[in-house]
């Protein structure tokens, strides 16, 4: 685009030669009232496409100074130091020369090249799929190809542009060479691959586990979990999700795997809400209003519960995103409450709805009167603040019947029902007036 403005502005000065030219010519033998006619119109029009000339190319220098603070705002927020564009093709609309010095290629070849000549052809599936997905990635790496044929892994970060329209226009990223050894590169790679395989194949399972109102002992919500059924891996459920996110595919997993629980969601009793678990990163993601808003499941169902694991890195950009969210009826919980630091951190910062009791917390609290203080605590602080509290990992009656003393909204855990991903639990689930424990388990002491 620059060059044709240079070229325009070019055009314009030889124009305004010529016309200066030829004015000149007829002045010569001309009468001294045309040629005073003449220079006056002489000035006027080199005046005329003096401005134009200089318009141009002021438009052409704030196009640049445009895309340059662009290019700088893209830098800060991706915090990596080689910088590129490319449009939602993977055509590259740019790229510095230290970009492509470390491919080997020269400046002028940029816009003949996209990302899927430079990547290796085993990322090629996982580029297709992120580029569709237009939601960019984070610190994650690549295996790419130098113009000499020789493996270059590039850590990348990228994040989505918008054109005038607000629609994705393409993804604007920045990266840097990798040092690790060929074995950790080779892992990561095959590890990417596994995690676009489970979401390919549907591998991926829900399981509810029940949440229970201390109030009737009736069930309330549930919790939606994912079980993956892959044949031969050793991975646990939290592996894989830690895995995805090794890689950069921690959204793409998480989204799939609400997308799973979302539908079976279908089969639950409708008074029942909805709890599931999400990163910062895909609670941030523009996706996730559209996924919600693809199955018919009201907003004032569901329950997004953010771990004290997570870390948030804004939490001013979080509270946006969340905040239409909320607006048409989601609640927040915060998880893990009890374990550490960050969950009173996530409960202060984004004013939770849900606070849940961490397991370490609850194991033994019926003979621990210091974790029975803290209980205490943490549901003054949420009754206070007008937020509910769930104690996860109940396993017996004691352990239920103190924390009902101390005031607890609902419990969970395998007293009170393992997750399950048979359909005819959920089934059972819509038995009118059903209780998942009587009274009298709570009520007597087992000491």
């Amino acid at each position: 685009m620059r060059s044709k403005h240079v070229a325009a502005v070019g055009l314009l000065g030889l124009a305004a030669g010529a016309v200066l030219m030829a004015m000149c010519l007829s002045a010569i033998g001309a009468s001294p009232a045309r040629t005073q006619a003449h220079d006056a119109t002489l000035a006027a029009v080199v005046l005329l496409l003096s401005c134009i000339a200089l318009g141009l190319a002021g438009e052409a220098s704030a196009r640049t100074i445009r895309e340059t603070r662009r290019r700088s705002a893209t830098l800060e927020q991706v915090g990596e130091e080689i910088v590129w564009e490319c449009d939602s093709h993977g055509r590259f609309t740019y790229a510095s020369a230290q970009c492509l010095a470390g491919l080997g290629y020269p400046a002028d070849e940029v816009r003949s090249l996209s990302l899927f000549d430079v990547l290796h052809p085993n990322e090629h599936a996982i580029a297709h799929h992120l580029l569709a997905a237009g939601e960019g990635w984070r610190r994650r790496p690549f295996h790419c190809v130098a113009k000499d044929g020789s493996s270059v892994w590039l850590r990348s970060t990228a994040v989505p542009t918008f054109g005038a329209e607000g629609r994705i226009s393409g993804l604007a990223g920045a990266s840097h060479v990798m040092d690790a050894s060929p074995a950790v590169e080779k892992e990561s790679s095959a590890t990417g691959a596994a995690v676009l395989e489970v979401i390919r194949t549907g591998a991926v399972r829900p399981a509810f586990q029940p949440i229970v109102a201390f109030g009737d002992l009736r069930m309330v919500g549930v919790e939606a979990l994912s079980r993956f059924a892959v044949p031969g891996s050793q991975r646990s459920a939290q592996d894989w999700f830690t895995d995805a996110a090794a890689v950069g595919l921690a959204v793409d997993l998480e989204l799939h795997a609400l997308r799973v629980a979302l539908e079976a969601a279908r089969e639950l009793p409708p008074d029942l809400y909805v709890s599931v678990n999400l990163s910062p990163d895909t609670l941030a993601c523009a996706e996730l209003a559209s996924v919600l808003d693809s199955f018919p499941i009201a907003w004032s169902r569901l329950v997004i519960e953010l771990t004290e694991h997570s870390s948030v890195d804004d939490y001013d950009l979080l509270a946006r995103a969340l905040a239409p969210l909320r607006k048409e009826g989601l609640r927040l919980a915060v998880d893990d409450a009890g374990a550490g630091y960050a969950s009173f951190r996530h409960i202060l910062a984004l004013s939770a709805d849900v606070i849940k009791l961490d397991r370490t917390l609850i194991s033994g609290v019926d003979a621990d009167s210091a974790r029975q203080a803290l209980a205490a605590a943490v549901v003054a602080f949420a009754h206070d603040m007008g937020a509910i509290v769930v104690a996860e990992g109940i396993e017996t009656p004691d352990e239920l019947r103190i924390l009902r003393d101390l005031g607890v909204d609902s419990a969970q855990g395998y007293l009170l029902g393992r997750p399950t991903t048979s359909a005819e639990d959920w089934a059972a689930w819509h038995t009118p007036g059903r209780a998942v424990l009587t009274e009298k388990a709570v009520a007597a002491p087992t000491g």
